[in-house]
């Protein structure tokens, strides 16, 4: 899963904490991102074996203040990622706990 690792090199070199599936206990006061994988996609079957898999999960940043720079860190790193598509989903306030939830949609081909 080479591309799936380029995308999480890729948020590890944002410089923003970013876990697999979330945290067991969230970073406090300051932004924080998580990365999950959720589905498969338009995968290529061929005598009886799969081919090609493409593989679809989220990004969800949750930060302190607006979050713009930290966004824009994010889609930097995505537009480097070889191998990694991806569309901007949501931006929301969460008000409980006072923090930006913003969330990219990606995808990859793997195998």
């Amino acid at each position: 899963m080479a591309a799936y690792d380029n995308l999480l090199q890729a948020l590890k070199d944002t410089g923003i904490p970013f876990a697999e599936d979330g945290w067991s206990v969230a970073p406090k006061n300051q932004s924080y991102g998580v990365c999950s994988i959720e589905m498969q996609f338009d995968s290529q079957w061929a005598d009886g074996h799969m081919q090609e898999q493409g593989i679809e999960g989220s990004i969800d940043l949750y930060s302190v203040g607006n979050g713009i720079a930290e966004a824009r860190l994010i889609q930097q790193a995505l537009n480097g990622a070889d191998g990694v598509s991806w569309e901007f989903s949501s931006r929301q306030m969460e008000f409980d706990t006072g923090l930006v939830h913003w969330e990219w949609i990606w995808r990859v081909i793997t195998l």
